[in-house]
């Protein structure tokens, strides 16, 4: 998934998994790439249990607001099976 924000009116402080990834120091990941864009990778590294099951929350993001801005997700997708 990648989050891009105006870095002018946006500041990234920090980013963790949500409740509804299993072993998230493992499966899950978030990176700032540059000033302006976030991506995070979920893979169930077991390939067979960890995988996301349920709704909720996925990612917490941090960041300090100095202004006004939209953020938009693109090139997102997360599938899960029932």
């Amino acid at each position: 998934m990648t989050i891009t924000y105006d870095a002018s009116k946006l500041e990234y402080v920090k980013g963790e998994a949500g409740s509804i990834v299993i072993n998230p120091s493992i499966n899950f990941a978030i990176n700032k790439e540059k000033d302006g864009i976030i991506r995070i990778l979920f893979l169930d590294d077991t390939l067979l249990n960890e995988y996301i099951s349920k709704d909720g929350v996925f990612a917490n993001i941090t960041f300090k607001v100095s202004g006004t801005s939209t953020v938009t997700i693109s090139k997102a997708t997360l599938e899960t099976e029932a």
